[in-house]
């Protein structure tokens, strides 16, 4: 086994330092007080939990919100993990089995269903169009957008998002009245087939259920 980098090894202790504390946080607080911690350590990943306040093990899950790079480094932190009694630490953002699911973000609240996306075959990937289905105000629009990435990561799985698709564009109408356009809600039964018939570089992942990531979003 290689052995973790310093920072990791600070990172764990750190956190199992401060197990007890957290404990006695609402697992919204705790999101925020984790990622204190691995703010200080490590650059570029986060932590999400899923689970419910009153649960006696959650899952701890390791994103690098979707950046490729940073990949490598979040391996090492999860294989680097110790015995942690009351957290199942996971790799990567999964892909959710309830696509159809609002966030809220600094009161905006979005739902996959009111996010259209328009796909089609971009070489051994896929590129997306996106627009919105409802209005959003001007005031929110960069919000709108990231909270789509956010749930793409979660509808699509944060590996899959990442190593699966390319290009992706927001628009606003559509020019071609005769592309065909999904709700993110309904997008992996029309995603899967178009990679399987093109499969670019993957591996697989296990799948689970939503979690709430570093800015109190609850999916």
């Amino acid at each position: 086994m290689t052995t973790p980098s310093p920072a990791i090894g600070a990172f764990w202790r750190a956190f199992s330092d401060a197990q007890a504390s957290l404990q006695a946080q609402p697992l919204r607080e705790r999101v925020g007080a984790a990622n204190a911690l691995i703010d200080q350590h490590l650059e570029g990943l986060a932590l999400e939990m899923s689970g419910d306040d009153a649960d006696a093990v959650v899952d701890l899950i390791v994103t690098a919100h979707g950046s490729i790079e940073r990949f490598p480094l979040l391996a090492q932190v999860v294989a680097a993990a110790p015995a942690l009694p009351h957290y199942r630490v996971r790799a990567f953002r999964e892909r959710t089995t309830q696509p159809d699911f609002p966030i809220g973000m600094e009161g905006f609240e979005l739902a996959t269903s009111e996010v259209l996306v328009a796909l089609e075959q971009d070489g051994g990937q896929a590129a997306l169009e996106i627009r919105f289905g409802r209005e959003i105000p001007s005031d929110y629009q960069d919000h709108a957008r990231n909270m789509a990435f956010i749930m793409l990561d979660h509808v699509l799985g944060e590996y899959d998002f990442a190593v699966k698709v390319g290009a992706v564009d927001f628009v606003g109408e559509p020019g071609d009245t005769h592309t065909p356009w999904v709700p993110l809600s309904q997008l992996p039964p029309v995603f899967r087939p178009l990679l399987d018939r093109h499969p670019g570089p993957h591996r697989p992942l296990s799948h689970g259920r939503c979690r709430m990531g570093r800015a109190g979003t609850a999916v």
